[in-house]
Parts: C-alpha cells; structure tokens; sequence
C-alpha cells in the first residue's frame, strides 16, 4: 500500500538494547579509546565520509548525492555538543575510528555514529568503541543502551551482538518525494 502510494522502501531498520545493569562502572578504559579533541575533527569527518555508505540514506537516490556531506556534519556537529561524548579510537598515532553517545533523562543510552577508517579495521577497534561506550552509559546513570543499524548490515549487527546487544525490533522505512 506505501508502495502504491509513492513511497519507496529504503531501509530495514533494526534496533538493538543491552541492560547495563552487569556493565561495570569502574574504570576500564582501552588505552587507546579517547574523548574527541578539536583537533580530531578533520580527521573524523574524513572517516565519516566514507564510512556509512550501508545507510537508509545512501539507499534512496534522491538523498543519496549529499549524503557523504550529511555524515560529515553529523560527526562534526557530534564532536561540537550534539553528542554528550563521542569516543575516538586511536591506531598509530592518528584517529582511526569513532562513536558517538547520547544520554537520555529516560535512562537509555544511545549510540549515533559509529565508524572505523578501512585501514584500521580487523583490529578490535569497534569492539573496543562499543565496550567502552557502555562503560561511558553505566557510569553516567543509564539502565540500558540502545543502537540502530541497517538490516542489510550483518557486520554492524554481529558486532553489536558480540558486544551483548539483543535485537528489541525490527521495521520498514519508507521515504516519500514529492516533485
């Protein structure tokens, strides 16, 4: 009916939680995981870039031309107060990945961007980002976490659940232009 309506599908969206309730509060934190600096920030829209090209947004062609230029703001906007933290991974003396946390009066923690740059990948540095993500939630009052991906996105769902996320819902987005 959507369909039949001019709308388009253009992604599965699934949403996964994690109870924090066994996250520890102590410090834990990988050595090479980080709070952003201002100087991070070209480096990181430079991830961002390129990074999130399994999105509902390069999925519809209407949106698809500025949609690198959209994840780059985001992830600056993110390092300049959008995001109540965003976490870098460091590799080799440079920023190698990201992630971003927001904080909610509900309890719930979320998790917006989340990349790692090409070269780097392989070395546990997501892993790492979304661990210590859930000590950054845990230690600042959240019961429970949260994370969106694509459906299409096996990769992102498989870390998230190596990480203890269990899938909360799974819905159809559909997108709509008008000429």
């Amino acid at each position: 009916m959507a369909e039949a309506n001019g709308f388009r599908l253009v992604d599965i969206r699934v949403t996964l939680g994690h109870p924090l309730a066994t996250v520890s509060t102590a410090a834990e934190t990988a050595p090479n995981i980080r709070l952003a600096r201002p100087q991070d920030v070209a480096a990181l829209c430079a991830i961002a870039k390129v990074s999130h090209r399994a999105g509902r947004f390069y999925s519809d062609p209407e949106f698809r031309p500025r949609s690198d230029a959209l994840y780059e703001t985001w992830i600056e906007k993110s390092c300049n107060g959008y995001a109540d933290a965003v976490l870098v991974a460091e590799a080799e003396q440079q920023a190698a990945g990201y992630l971003s946390c927001h904080l909610s009066r509900d309890g719930e923690g979320s998790i917006g961007l989340v990349a790692v740059d090409s070269r780097f990948q392989g070395r546990g540095l997501g892993s790492q980002l979304v661990t210590e993500s859930l000590h950054y939630f845990r230690t600042n009052g959240m019961s429970r976490a949260s994370v969106v991906t694509q459906g299409s996105n096996s990769a992102s769902q498989r870390l998230y659940q190596a990480c203890g996320f269990l899938t909360r819902s799974v819905q159809l987005w559909y997108h709509r232009w008008s000429g």
